[in-house]
């Protein structure tokens, strides 16, 4: 089993030595969501991902939670608070299997753990032929079913097809998913306390 590297959690790369090693991450983690008013960094890691990152950047700061879009270069300068990575490229790749896994169907997939989350698609992972691409079509129809009054606010094609590549589609039914099954147990699981942040504010 791969060991855990705590440094990504609360600093950005390469940042872990330079601010304390293990005594600074146990100060992290005493301060972590909930506890100090800190936004829930958005961070968007490629392009397919952008508008999916842009939509929950939106619908978290809707449900009254302040939120951050950054990119890559903004997120490894380090910062205290809960992140969600969106993406398929390497610091996607590396945090997935950092968090594990708790959601993966038709080349999507997201895993959370401590606060960091990430959200994953991958167009290979349908296969090469037309009948990956096929079935994963009508999983995208069926799934728009429940999902379509988010999927109309939010301007998503209610059916496959409509976009100009197929991971892009992937992402548009991934968000989707996170928010309505992953996205309440990360925050429960983080403490992240709307009316804790709402009280620093009044």
């Amino acid at each position: 089993m791969k060991k855990q590297r705590k440094s990504y959690n609360y600093l950005g790369e390469n940042m872990y030595e330079m601010h304390g090693g293990d005594e600074a991450w146990e100060h992290y983690q005493k301060q972590h969501t909930g506890r100090v008013d800190e936004p829930i960094y958005i961070v968007c890691d490629g392009k397919a991902p952008s508008e999916a990152a842009m939509n929950l950047y939106y619908y978290i700061g809707k449900m009254g939670y302040k939120t951050k879009l950054v990119d890559i270069d903004d997120y490894h300068k380090g910062h205290v608070g809960s992140v969600i990575v969106v993406g398929h490229h390497n610091l996607a790749k590396e945090w997935l299997e950092y968090v594990g896994v708790r959601y993966d169907s038709y080349g999507m997939g997201y895993g959370f753990s401590g606060n960091l989350c990430v959200l994953m698609a991958s167009s290979s992972a349908l296969g090469s032929g037309k009948k990956g691409r096929k079935l994963f079509e009508e999983h995208y129809n069926s799934k728009m079913i429940i999902h379509l009054e988010r999927a109309i606010e939010y301007k998503i094609p209610g059916m496959f097809g409509y976009r100009d590549e197929t991971r892009k589609s992937q992402y548009d039914l991934l968000w989707l998913e996170f928010v309505k099954y992953g996205l309440p147990m990360f925050l429960d699981e983080n403490n992240i306390a709307l009316e804790k942040i709402i009280s620093r504010e009044g």
